[in-house]
């Protein structure tokens, strides 16, 4: 297993990171206990259910959103596979890409 591909980050590290990167440190996030969370998405699919309109959260959105999504990579680098960057970086690229202009959030 390539250390590139380490570490594993749970959602709470990878907010944090993003959070950072899009220079929002010290700013004030929600935070819900699972279950409400939960009974909020089931609140969600019932007001699309009705509408018949798609809407942006839903309870399988928010299981995806705290399910662990670990896997192991062994197979792929046994091939010969090597990221071309480290998680980080890669993260790193990513946000700046999809939400930043230079340096500030859209």
């Amino acid at each position: 297993m390539s250390s590139r591909d380490k570490p594993d980050l749970n959602m709470e590290s990878l907010i944090r990171f993003a959070k950072a990167e899009m220079g929002l440190n010290g700013r004030w996030s929600p935070r819900l206990p699972y279950p409400v969370g939960c009974l909020g998405g089931l609140l969600f699919d019932f007001i699309s259910g009705i509408t018949g309109r798609p809407l942006p959260i839903s309870s399988i959105r928010i299981k995806k959103f705290c399910a662990n999504t670990c896997f192991d990579a062994s197979k792929a680098f046994a091939s010969g596979f090597r990221p071309p960057y480290t998680i980080y970086e890669g993260l790193r690229r990513t946000i700046r890409y999809e939400f930043c202009r230079v340096g500030r959030v859209r």
